[in-house]
């Protein structure tokens, strides 16, 4: 029987406010470079009643659940340089963001296949969750367990992940700018037709207001490490 992916995730989330769930905190330090970098991030109201504060930063990242340590600083590295790329405004967890995220990742290996499920819950200010982002990611052939699909989960899994998250966020909330523009080749793609219309992408992933509710999370800790017994 084949197992959920994402139903892996979802189980995860309920399990974070239990004693042994690995809990993994991202530190101030780790984010306030980025926070000065993203100085220009812009603040706006999407008009669907997400409305964004314009001190303190956008969005500010709580946890991020499931991953070991080393793939857990791969992805908090990721995520910062997709953020900045986007001009999300990113804050520390200290900080009155506008919008809280808190973050589960889950390794499933099947038949030899690994696969990465991930899910961000956002909160506003008076800890509602507006919004929960998921999608999964294949991590490649190993020999068949957890442990080495963490191991495939390599630098180009992760930014995969990092990009359609960072993308979907900023979509969903209404929050950063465009990407740049890539860096103009020596040889010149011929012009449009005038009546050609540019292909719309659609968004990387998309808000599951039906996923499962999570217990609340503690968000004390002020440096990276498990919250486990």
């Amino acid at each position: 029987m084949r197992v959920s992916v994402a139903g892996v995730v979802d189980a995860a989330a309920e399990r974070a406010g239990t004693p042994h769930a690995a809990r993994r905190f991202i530190s101030p330090l780790r984010l306030a470079g980025l926070a000065l970098c993203l100085a220009l991030g812009a603040c706006q109201t999407d008009g669907s009643g997400m409305a964004n504060s314009g001190g303190g930063g956008a969005v500010a990242f709580d946890s991020i659940d499931g991953p070991p340590q080393a793939t857990f600083e791969k992805l908090v590295g990721q995520l910062n340089s997709e953020a900045e790329t986007r001009r999300v405004a990113v804050a520390s967890r200290s900080s009155g963001a506008a919008y809280r995220v808190k973050g589960y990742l889950a390794m499933h290996v099947q038949k030899g296949t690994a696969t990465v499920a991930y899910a961000w819950d956002v909160y506003d200010r008076n800890q509602n969750r507006v919004a929960r982002l998921s999608g999964e990611e294949p991590a490649g052939r190993v020999k068949g367990k957890v442990a080495d699909g963490w191991a495939a989960c390599d630098d180009k899994v992760l930014a995969r992940i990092a990009d359609k998250s960072m993308a979907s966020l900023a979509e969903t909330l209404g929050v950063g700018g465009t990407a740049p523009a890539p860096v103009a080749t020596a040889t010149a793609s011929a012009p449009a037709a005038q009546d050609e219309k540019p292909a719309t992408a659609e968004p990387a992933i998309r808000p599951d207001p039906a996923g499962v509710p999570v217990a609340a999370l503690e968000t004390s800790g002020t440096v990276l490490g498990y919250a486990a017994n």
